[in-house]
C-alpha cells in the first residue's frame, strides 16, 4: 500500500509539473509587466515635465516679443526695447510693485533677500536684452527702496 501511495504521489503527475510552470511563467510575466509600467510612468513623468518647461520658455519668449520688429524695406529684424531710460527714471522711492511692473512690464527674475526682495528685467551680458540690466530693491513694506540699472540709454 505504501508503494501505491509513492506512484500515486502529487510531484509525480506530468499535469502537476505543468501547472507548477504555468504558475512559473505567470510570475515571471506580472513582475516584467511591472517593471515595464514602472519605466514607462518615470518616462512620462519626464516628458511631463519637458512639456512644462517648453511651455514656460514660450511664454518667456513671448514676453519679449514685441520688442522685435521686422523692417520689410531692409529685411533686417530691429530690436526696440519697451524698457528705456524714461520709462526707469519714472521709479521713484516708495512706489509697489504692481506700480513699478505697470511701467516695465514682466520681470525676468525674482529674488528674496533679508527683509527685501529683488526684481530684475533683462542681462547687460545678453545680446537679446541689448545689453540693459535693472534691478529694483523692494523692503519689507513691499515699497521701493534702491534701484540700479546698467545699459539703458
Amino acid at each position: 500500500m505504501e508503494e501505491n501511495k509513492k506512484e500515486n504521489a502529487l510531484y509525480k503527475k506530468w499535469w502537476f509539473w505543468l501547472i507548477i510552470v504555468i504558475l512559473i511563467l505567470i510570475i515571471i510575466f506580472s513582475i516584467l509587466k511591472i517593471k515595464e509600467q514602472r519605466m514607462l510612468s518615470r518616462k512620462m513623468e519626464t516628458v511631463a515635465e519637458s512639456a512644462s518647461n517648453f511651455i514656460s520658455s514660450t511664454k518667456d519668449v513671448k514676453s519679449h516679443l514685441d520688442e522685435f520688429s521686422y523692417n520689410y524695406e531692409t529685411g533686417q529684424t530691429e530690436y526696440k526695447p519697451l524698457i528705456t531710460i524714461e520709462k526707469y527714471n519714472n521709479i521713484k522711492e516708495g512706489m509697489n510693485e504692481e506700480e513699478v511692473v505697470l511701467l516695465l512690464g514682466n520681470y525676468d527674475k525674482k529674488s528674496d533677500g533679508e527683509n527685501t526682495y529683488m526684481l530684475e528685467w533683462g542681462n547687460a551680458y545678453s545680446p537679446a536684452y541689448n545689453g540693459y540690466w535693472i534691478q529694483i530693491v523692494f523692503d519689507m513694506r513691499n515699497r521701493v527702496s534702491r534701484k540700479y540699472q546698467v545699459g539703458l540709454k
